[in-house]
């Protein structure tokens, strides 16, 4: 049984990270409008018992309230090298 239920599982979890990129996609275009849309629909889909239901909420929270020159100056200063 666990065998017939992988795949679907797989399946679900594909189609709702979608909607989650998309969300974020749209919030550091700082479309909020279409990013809360975008999250609402991962939030239907996500089964309440999904295990990491409570990180990708964080990621949708993060997402949510950190604006984009937030997020711009946190990476570049994760990633940037000076030489």
């Amino acid at each position: 049984m666990l065998g017939q239920s992988t795949p679907d599982i797989f399946i679900l979890e594909s189609y709702c990270v979608w909607y989650l990129v998309q969300g974020i996609v749209y919030s550091l275009l700082d479309k909020k409008k279409e990013a809360d849309e975008q999250f609402e629909i991962y939030r239907s889909l996500v089964p309440k018992e999904f295990p990491q239901r409570g990180f990708l909420d964080d990621v949708v929270l993060a997402a949510k309230t950190e604006t984009r020159e937030q997020l711009e100056k946190e990476f570049k200063n994760e990633f940037s090298y000076n030489t």
